[in-house]
């Protein structure tokens, strides 16, 4: 699998994340809370990441530098326990959408808080970003603003994450990274569900809670050696595929369409961020 071209490595990941969201998304339909979902999760991901840390025998397993690894994980908390809110509220489509705005947050907190200089003339490209969110939201017409501003939140918060990671890339390990997220999920989504209501899932629905760890560790496979191969702008653009997946997913399984805000939209983004790409 490695030795596939690193496009097609980043096809992998999307499909892979596209699968997860429609899994959270058949979950939450069952009344499954996104807290819970979160914390099962976490737990899952936790006890396969720690095994593939043993196998690769690296060291310090949980990190040097503590305090940034577990903002990394807090941050990631916020942006999939928003995400995942905002999958069962809103059209998948529309939530996958506002999510994958993150590598344009990331691109501008990268600026503000690592200092890294963004290319010149890059406004034009933000700003055209920006509307394609904006597009997306929607906010004059029908749709369900809480949801679509919840989705946008979570994109925030993962591009804050992504800063952290990028920080955290030059001295910890990607599977020290992982398990950071990880164990922050297990452990904030664990209060979250049982200061809650915890709902014991039915065998069923266990299978599509194991089904969103094991897929969700896949993707973060062939996103690892995906970036690895290629630019990570050029990596970043074709992940937005899963958009084009998720629309599929929640057409054949949901009976949800996509609307031409969500097209719009997302072909907006995709252009201000290959733009930004390009000047970088």
């Amino acid at each position: 699998m490695t030795k596939l071209p690193g496009l097609v490595l980043m096809g992998f990941s999307a499909l892979a994340f596209s699968i997860m969201a429609a899994c959270i998304k058949a979950t939450v339909k069952e009344g499954i809370p996104p807290a819970e979902i979160v914390f099962v999760r976490g737990v899952l991901c936790s006890l396969l990441t720690l095994a593939t840390i043993r196998a690769a025998r690296v060291s310090p397993m949980f990190g040097n530098r503590k305090g940034m690894l577990a903002l990394r994980g807090f941050l990631g908390f916020c942006g999939l326990y928003l995400y995942t809110t905002a999958i069962g509220s809103i059209p998948l489509p529309d939530a996958m959408a506002l999510q994958y705005t993150h590598p344009i947050f990331a691109a501008v907190f990268a600026g503000i808080f690592l200092k890294e200089k963004m290319p010149k003339h890059s406004g034009f490209a933000v700003a055209i970003c920006a509307a394609g969110a904006l597009v997306i939201l929607n906010p004059r017409g029908t749709g369900d603003l809480t949801g679509n501003l919840i989705a946008l939140a979570s994109g925030v918060a993962s591009g804050l994450a992504y800063t952290a990671v990028r920080t955290l890339s030059k001295t910890e390990s990607p599977l020290t990274i992982m398990l950071s997220f990880h164990i922050a999920a297990a452990l904030f989504g664990g209060i979250a569900t049982f200061a809650g209501e915890f709902v014991w899932p039915s065998g069923q629905l266990w299978m599509w809670l194991i089904a969103i760890a094991i897929v969700s560790q896949t993707g973060q496979w062939f996103l690892t050696h995906g970036l690895r191969k290629e630019k990570a702008g050029v990596a970043t653009t074709v992940g937005y595929l899963a958009i084009a997946f998720g629309a599929a997913w929640a057409w054949i399984f949901f009976g949800e369409t996509i609307g031409w805000p969500v097209l719009l939209g997302t072909a907006l983004m995709i252009l201000g961020l290959a733009m930004l790409v390009r000047r970088s």
